[in-house]
């Protein structure tokens, strides 16, 4: 969950499922959302890679390994890297509640709903 702590005001809140790899795979849905103000819905389709530090190669989904080879990382391809379900308001639900995207990963069944204000 992410709040304003000046405010109060809700920003984003996530699950996430797939073992070690879920929490950084919501870490990185939550950047693309609150960080680069992508669209919840791209940050959910972006393709994922994760270096767990142990063991020392990078897991890659496809079409992403490829460019990590050629930069001399050891790389094993895996069909997806955890899945993620979330609401994002990057304006804030306070503020902005029609700035509110509600998201589940097409890597997965999740659902997710919303309801209008």
């Amino acid at each position: 969950i992410v709040a304003n702590t000046n405010t109060g005001d809700f920003l984003f809140a996530g699950s996430s499922s797939g073992g070690t790899s879920g929490p950084a795979m919501l870490a990185a849905v939550a950047a693309g959302s609150l960080l680069l103000n992508q669209p919840l819905s791209v940050s959910l389709r972006a393709p994922r890679v994760l270096h767990p530090g142990m063991p020392d190669k990078v897991f890659a989904e496809p079409g992403t390994g490829d460019a990590l080879r050629g930069r001399g990382y050891t790389v094993e391809d895996l069909q997806s890297l955890g899945q993620v379900d979330a609401i994002a308001c990057p304006k804030g639900l306070r503020e902005e509640a029609r700035s509110c995207e509600v998201g589940s990963d097409p890597r997965g069944f999740g659902l997710g709903l919303g309801a209008a204000r």
